[in-house]
């Protein structure tokens, strides 16, 4: 089990050092959203080891603010450029 968080870890160093390197909106965007699936996979991972299921509603609800945000950014940026 601590392999996998230490992979988890080196992971999401290695999305969030991308989302500053990326030179489009659309690149950032899907490096933040890259972030918020290894984060998401490390809470469930976190989530068996405690055997706590609080976690797991806790990391829906993140999802499904990632999912709307995601959304809502990309229709704004679209809407902004012109591309609607």
């Amino acid at each position: 089990m601590n392999y996998i968080v230490f992979i988890l870890f080196i992971l999401i160093t290695l999305s969030a050092v991308k989302i500053f390197q990326m030179n489009t909106v659309w690149g950032k965007l899907l490096a933040a959203n890259i972030f918020s699936s290894n984060i998401t996979i490390l809470v469930i991972v976190f989530s068996m080891v405690v055997r706590e299921s609080m976690y797991l509603d806790l990391i829906i609800t993140y999802l499904l603010l990632n999912f709307v945000g995601t959304v809502l950014f990309t229709k704004h940026i679209q809407s902004r450029r012109g591309l609607i």
